[in-house]
């Protein structure tokens, strides 16, 4: 099977988790609002809570995603193992 991309988009107001597969599809998102009172270990959680929740609706594992390492003016962000 094709490896598949995660994408986390962590706003002030939203936080967007979706699965992409490599030719740019959404094969699924979930967007929530309730992040903003949550302590960073907590948005963390939720991140990953979502993160599972997507690959189980989609019949995917970890193992199907593809690890990467994207760079941000200010941020680097590295795809690792879920805790």
């Amino acid at each position: 099977m094709e490896k598949i991309l995660c994408g986390v988009d962590l706003g002030g107001t939203k936080l967007s988790i979706g699965l992409v597969s490599r030719s740019g599809e959404v094969i699924e998102k979930i967007t929530v609002y309730d992040h903003r009172d949550k302590s960073e270990t907590e948005v963390v959680s939720v991140i990953v809570s979502i993160i599972r929740q997507l690959l189980s609706s989609n019949g995917l594992t970890e193992s199907d995603l593809e690890v990467s390492e994207s760079v941000f003016p200010a941020m680097s962000v590295t795809a690792m193992a879920l805790p």
